[in-house]
């Protein structure tokens, strides 16, 4: 009786460590924050951002990256640098997404800081309204992002010509 405690207790011990170090998961890609899902590598050819999300180039390094919920239909956009790293901007920055395609629409962003960003300052915005129901992927988004800071104004295409490759 004693043996089999002492087996038992061993292979209970063995799985708990096996746990303990995981899958192998690769952290490079984190857990989008605020109700977003993990993302994997980007396909090759793809500018995708850290979110998972679609990168446009503003201007001076900056970049926006819009997140889209294609099951909520939300919106968020990101203010990143060059390096892909939060760019916060003062909380009042007017952000604008401005889609054409079936249905020509344009969403205003409201900050939602990260708790990085610091005071009076936000890199994400999250959209007020819905992401048209006629935009069912990220291929589909077109248009372009308006973003003004500071009296300074910044505008990026949402371009799909860096892409490749077939879908």
């Amino acid at each position: 009786m004693r043996n089999s405690m002492l087996t038992v207790g061993g292979c209970a011990l063995a799985s708990l460590m096996l746990v303990a170090a995981g899958c192998g998961k690769d952290d490079k890609y984190a857990e989008v924050p605020k109700g977003g899902k993990e993302v994997g590598e980007p396909a090759p050819g793809h500018e995708h951002g850290p979110h998972g999300g679609h990168l446009v180039k503003l201007e001076d390094g900056i970049q926006a990256e819009v997140v889209v919920d294609f099951e909520t239909r939300q919106g968020t956009l990101y203010i990143l640098d060059k390096d892909q790293k939060p760019h916060a901007l003062p909380s009042d920055a007017d952000v604008e997404l401005h889609l054409t395609g079936t249905e020509e629409v344009e969403l205003k962003g409201k900050a939602v800081p990260l708790a990085t960003d610091g005071e009076g300052k936000s890199s994400r915005f999250e959209f007020e309204g819905k992401i048209p129901d006629s935009i069912k992927n990220e291929e589909q988004l077109a248009g372009h992002v308006h973003v003004t800071a500071g009296g300074k104004s910044m505008n990026g295409e949402i371009s799909h010509d860096d892409h490749d490759h077939d879908h």
